[in-house]
C-alpha cells in the first residue's frame, strides 16, 4: 500500500530523514514511528510515578515542620 503524505512540511521532514538514513521515505517513516512507539512504551506511568514517590517518602520518613503543631492547634482552636 503506498504512503501518501499530503502535508509538504511533513513530506520534507520524511525526505530529510530518508536522506540521512539512506533509505526511501516509507522506510524513514516506518523507523521514525517505531522509535516513537518504543519511546511511548518507556514512559513512566502515573502509577509508577506514585509508587516511586511513595517509596521515597517511606525511605525519608515522615517529617513534621517544627512549628506545625502550633499551627494545627491554632486552626483547631486548642490552646
Amino acid at each position: 500500500m503506498p504512503l501518501y503524505i499530503k502535508n509538504e512540511e511533513v513530506a520534507d521532514l520524511a525526505a530529510r530523514v530518508a536522506r540521512e538514513l539512506h533509505v526511501d521515505k516509507t522506510e524513514a517513516v516506518r523507523r521514525a514511528l517505531e522509535l516513537q512507539i518504543e519511546a511511548l512504551g518507556q514512559r513512566e506511568t502515573l502509577a509508577d510515578k506514585i509508587a516511586r514517590l511513595q517509596a521515597q517518602v517511606k525511605a525519608d520518613g515522615f517529617k513534621r515542620m517544627p512549628d506545625e503543631k502550633a499551627f494545627m492547634d491554632d486552626l483547631s482552636g486548642d490552646i
